[in-house]
């Protein structure tokens, strides 16, 4: 009897190290996988980052003068039809008061997602001649 106890004793050891050590196997791979996965997310903000830097380069090349009316959905619209968003700048909100009159504004022109943006530095109300 004594013979078996010990048997039985070393099988449920064995058990026990066959599952802690796949545990600890397990423990590991999900390590590994955090790794990849930060690893991406680390490349993705660094592509983000790299694009905004992109864009904030092109932007300083870009300073402009627009001619065009001042729309009710915070826009500049110029004679061609071609719209740009006023960014939301202390100047860019007091041009956004003049909705419907046509001004000629400077600012610096950079594109975001598909939409070109105009951060306004000055503007100028443009008076229509009578008829």
């Amino acid at each position: 009897m004594k013979n078996g106890h010990k048997k039985l004793f070393m099988g449920i050891f064995a058990l026990v190290l066959v599952v802690a050590f796949s545990g600890m196997a397990f423990a590991f791979e999900v390590k590994d996988v955090a790794k990849e996965v930060t690893k991406g997310v680390e490349s993705e903000a660094k592509d983000v980052v790299e694009n905004v830097a992109e864009d904030v380069t092109e932007a300083i090349d870009e300073t402009v003068t627009i001619s065009g009316t001042v729309s009710e959905d915070s826009r500049i619209v110029d004679i061609n039809g071609e719209a740009f968003n006023v960014v939301d700048t202390e100047v860019g909100k007091e041009l956004l008061g003049f909705v419907g009159k046509k001004v000629e504004v400077k600012g610096t022109v950079m594109e975001h997602e598909g939409a070109k943006m105009i951060t306004v530095s000055s503007y100028q109300i443009i008076e229509e001649e009578a008829k």
